[in-house]
């Protein structure tokens, strides 16, 4: 029997819908094919991918400009998804996007809004809509009936075909009621999310400096070109005042004027949609700030540099994740699989930013993974996508899929997808559960005529996945425990360090929610001595003992190897690991 406080919930519930659609259909709401809620660039797309299959259709924001994380985030930087000989993987809306703005690793955001406003422009068959009132869905049974728009003279109703939500954090599809898990909770049951960033721009910046220091520091990881520099990884030594900031290595982005757009102070514990603690953030890092200019003058190239100004919004990272019809994982991206319904492809590192849990990790940099429609489509739904970095990937494989590159091919995925329902008079339920996914194969092949290049993934060769410790890789992966990096090296056959054996037991320990580990007291003594000292299987035995487990509960691949291997290795390490903590 169901509760009787939920029962009225849900009759008051379905009432207020029910008195918001009789109102939107007394006031005669105006009707489009296909409407648009957000302003990112992923929003563009998307608005501009419907308007020319001839959909009459609306972009809609309360916000007073499109360009979202570019143009108020001044993120001014793309994480491009290459294939491993360099050709670009995101074509389609993207790349004439990227040729408008110069093909360039890092832009300037000004002329990105403006290329963004003369795409939109350019359809005669779009109408925008910004600086709107309160947005609301009237929703019931899995599909939006209509948007409540507040304004001046009382609400505007707006109804439509279908409905893509390309804000940032799916704010249109969460207040409809689709299912969403929040920040890391679906692998660490904790809403904790990767870092907020305030970017902000510096002038008098040396570039033609800035360059030569990070080609020739002899460091594969930095390095500079004519408009984008990484590097710096001094600032790691910067200490600052506030314990919820962290500065880490430079991500320079030049603008057309010569300033220079920084993406490097990290803000810990935000919650991205609450506008009370992204506020409180803004303001603890624009105090912070005086502190690490004056430390980026002792650095080469930055000598003069002084603070022009900061963005007007946070670089939020990761807030929602949508519960669709289908939901990528870590192991989708990084065993570069295909799908039949494919409509994006990724292959961005695995880029799980600092948190209050723990450092930045790359946990792996796949060659190529795609993107299937299904993970646009909320669970159940039938005329509602999703088309941003909260669409439906977990956290970690939400890592490399949130990348501007790939969200806007998904999102010209589904303006496409949208005009096809509309057309053929279908739900995308209809689209998503049909077994042979014929729609999806006409959606893709629509996708390609454009352009898109969606041809099937090719076949990669990874040693890792052949390894016999590689099950141990998969599950403390899947956690965050372990990572591979951007070389995907795990040094399964390498010996193991004792500080190894207490950081990932630890780890593992807290991702399953058990006790933290028992370190018997000669691994301690050792590390205070040689914090590099190797593990022996001595040592590991006393753990093992002080832990409870019993070698004959092992898998026969690990017990043959414990028995018959003389040292202890990284893969053995991360099986006897797996196995405790499973």
């Amino acid at each position: 029997m169901r509760p009787l406080g939920l029962l009225m919930f849900t009759v008051l519930f379905v009432f207020a819908v029910g008195r918001g659609w009789a109102e939107a259909e007394s006031s005669g709401s105006a009707h489009y094919d296909v409407v648009v809620t957000g302003s990112e660039p992923e929003a563009v797309a998307a608005a501009v991918a419907a308007a020319r299959e001839g959909q009459r259709t609306l972009l809609i924001d309360t916000k007073p400009e499109v360009g979202g994380l570019f143009t108020q985030g001044e993120l001014n930087s793309l994480d491009l998804n290459l294939t491993p000989d360099g050709k670009q993987l995101n074509k389609g809306i993207f790349e004439e996007f990227y040729g408008k703005i110069g093909r360039r690793t890092s832009f300037d955001t000004k002329r990105a809004g403006e290329v963004l406003k003369s795409m939109m422009a350019a359809e005669p068959n779009l109408t925008v809509k910004l600086s709107a009132g309160r947005i609301k869905p009237l929703a019931g049974r899995s599909k939006i009936r209509a948007l409540e728009v507040a304004g001046p003279g009382g609400p505007e109703f707006i109804t439509a075909g279908m409905y893509i939500d390309a804000s940032a954090d799916g704010d249109t599809a969460y207040a409809a009621g689709a299912p969403f898990t929040f920040g890391q909770e679906d692998f660490r049951g904790s809403r904790e999310t990767m870092c907020a960033t305030l970017v902000f721009e510096l002038q008098h910046v040396d570039w033609p400096k800035v360059q030569e220091v990070q080609r020739k520091d002899g460091n594969p990881d930095t390095g500079a070109d004519a408009y984008s520099a990484w590097g710096y990884p001094q600032m790691h030594a910067y200490r600052p005042a506030d314990p919820g900031i962290r500065v880490r290595a430079l991500n320079l982005g030049r603008q057309e004027d010569g300033r220079v757009l920084v993406n490097a102070l990290q803000l810990l514990g935000v919650d991205g949609t609450d506008p009370v603690q992204v506020e409180a953030a803004m303001e603890r890092g624009k105090r912070e700030l005086p502190s690490i200019v004056g430390y980026l003058r002792t650095l080469p190239g930055l000598e003069q540099a002084e603070l022009s100004r900061t963005a007007s919004s946070l670089y939020i990272r990761e807030t929602r994740h949508l519960i669709g019809e289908y939901r990528l994982t870590l192991e989708d991206v990084l065993e570069n699989r295909d799908f039949p319904d494919r409509i994006a492809f990724g292959s961005y590192p695995v880029d799980i930013q600092r948190s209050r849990w723990g450092p930045d990790l790359v946990l792996g940099n796949p060659e190529q993974f795609a993107v299937p429609l299904r993970s646009l489509i909320p669970k159940g739904w039938t005329n509602l996508l999703v088309a941003s970095r909260s669409a439906s990937y977990d956290s970690l494989a939400h890592g490399s899929a949130r990348v501007v590159p790939l969200g806007m091919s998904a999102a010209e995925a589904a303006g496409t997808a949208a005009a096809y329902a509309n057309r053929k008079g279908l739900t995308l339920q209809d689209i998503a559960r049909e077994p042979k996914m014929e729609h999806a194969a006409r959606i893709q092949a629509r996708l390609n005529e454009k352009g898109a290049g969606l041809a099937p993934i090719p076949p990669y060769k990874d040693e890792t996945r052949t390894h016999w410790a590689y099950p141990g890789v998969k599950w403390l992966r899947d956690r965050a425990v372990v990572a591979g990096g951007y070389r995907n090296d795990y040094r399964l056959d390498e010996p193991a360090g004792a500080a190894s054996l207490r950081t990932w037991a630890a780890g593992a320990a807290l991702a399953s929610h058990k006790r933290e580990p028992v370190m018997p007291e000669r691994i301690v003594s050792k590390l205070a001595n040689d914090p590099l000292a190797k593990l022996d299987k001595a040592e590991l035995g006393q753990f093992l003992q002080a832990n409870g487990m019993q070698e004959t509960r092992w898998l026969a691949p690990t017990a043959g190897h414990w028995k018959e291997d003389e040292e202890v290795t990284n893969g053995l390490l991360f099986m006897i690991l797996t196995e405790l903590y499973r």
